[in-house]
């Protein structure tokens, strides 16, 4: 009885010998390389106004009364592990754009439609669709409260991640083609492109702007994982 014990006693401590030297092994073999991640990104907005005159406005109550912007952010990863497994590159992608604009017929909502033109050197690249976000009523202060005005926020919102190759475009709100006005896109702005808003493809802009670098605080709000 006492031998058979002992037996498995001694067993028992040998398996647990066999375990943690396992163990030590692993982490051992663990800490002899770690992969190295380094990220670039990039980053650009623009502010948008109403066109400066002698444009005429699409419509009198649009004057000066629109704001928007526009963002685009690019980031590059790199993870390097250690040799002989080779480094690998993934690439996220992502633009938004928003506009403010009052509302000239509640009726017209559903229809009316901003687009936002993206150029470079005077040729535009890319057009993107923005839709209806967010509505917003505004009241006197008198008693009973009577609407004095309608402001609509529209909106756009797409991304994209590589590999795999060739990326698949998520458009969250609204959407952005090529000019073909086919091809779906994450507008791959550059510094001086701009961006022209217009109103149910009129011919008169509404609002433009340009891009600029941006710093790590204006960028905050961006993320579109």
């Amino acid at each position: 009885m006492t031998g058979k014990a002992t037996t498995v006693f001694l067993a028992a401590m040998f398996a647990s010998q066999v375990a943690l030297t396992a163990v030590s092994f692993a982490d051992g073999k663990k800490g002899k390389g770690k992969t190295t991640v380094t990220s670039t990104v990039t980053s650009f907005k623009a502010k948008l106004a109403p066109v400066p005159p002698p444009t005429t406005p699409v419509a009198a109550d649009l004057s000066g009364e629109c704001e928007g912007q526009a963002k685009y952010k690019k980031k590059v990863t790199t993870k390097t592990p250690p040799l002989p497994a080779l480094p690998s590159t993934s690439t996220e992608e992502s633009f938004s754009g928003e506009v403010a604009c009052p509302i000239l017929d509640m009726a017209l909502v559903s229809t009316d439609v901003y687009d936002m033109h993206l150029a470079r050197g005077g040729v535009d690249y890319a057009v993107c669709s923005l839709v209806i976000k967010e509505i917003e009523f505004e009241y006197n202060s008198g008693s009973p409260l009577v609407p004095v005005g309608i402001e609509g926020e529209y909106a756009v919102k797409v991304s994209q991640k590589s590999p795999p190759t060739p990326p698949t475009v998520k458009q969250k709100l609204g959407g952005c083609t090529a000019v073909d006005l086919v091809t779906a896109v994450v507008p791959a702005v550059k510094l001086g492109d701009t961006a022209t808003v217009f109103l149910n493809a009129g011919a008169t802009p509404v609002l433009t702007g340009t891009f600029s670098t941006t710093s790590g605080s204006d960028d905050d709000d961006h993320d579109d994982d």
